[in-house]
């Protein structure tokens, strides 16, 4: 009889905080050209936005503060103190208006926070939504440049929203945290020439 000695290897993961997470930003141990963001304790390199991507996120930021002024903050692709294992860079995010400058906003600040989807498209809805709804989020908005869409998602129970509301192109969008915004969907996904 011949007996065979396996060796077995056991996989060995580390999930890191956002304390962690900042200390390897500080430390440079992650480059600073290299876009990351943690989820639930990994870390993921995310790609680099496309010009619709970019424009969107551009367009809102105008939209937004069009309609709101001074009496928000806006973040664009900036860290979010989401929780002890999660510190994502949302495209863009309303904040109540206060100084940041001491320490990451968290969910609490949060009026409303918006991602523009790249595709594939399923990362924003199956990674950081559930972890969104999660954190208390009450409102969330999901843009599909392609097919010119924008899904709104309150009532976070748990990690999931109770509530979603897909927008198509001839229809605006209001806030449910903010009743005073109120965009055309048209305004955002138009890419005629500004004059």
């Amino acid at each position: 009889m011949i007996q065979h000695n396996a060796i077995i290897a056991e996989k060995t993961t580390w999930r890191f905080s956002v304390d962690d997470y900042i200390k390897l930003h500080q430390t440079r141990i992650i480059p600073a050209d290299k876009q990351v963001e943690l989820l639930d304790g990994e870390i993921i390199e995310i790609t680099q936005i496309g010009p619709m991507h970019a424009y969107i996120n551009s367009r809102l930021s105008d939209l937004i503060h069009e309609q709101l002024g001074s009496s928000v903050r806006l973040y664009l692709r900036k860290p979010l103190r989401l929780s002890t294992y999660s510190m994502p860079n949302p495209d863009l995010m309303v904040l109540q208006r206060k100084n940041y400058s001491h320490a990451y906003p968290e969910s609490a600040d949060l009026l409303l926070l918006i991602e523009v989807r790249q595709p594939p498209g399923s990362y924003d809805r199956e990674e950081k939504l559930p972890l969104y709804a999660t954190a208390g989020i009450t409102e969330v908005w999901l843009i599909d440049p392609e097919q010119q869409i924008v899904e709104q998602y309150t009532a976070s129970v748990e990690n999931h929203y109770s509530v979603t509301t897909t927008h198509l192109l001839n229809q605006s969008i209001t806030s449910a945290n903010l009743p005073e915004l109120k965009i055309a969907l048209t305004e955002i996904f138009d890419t005629t020439e500004e004059s």
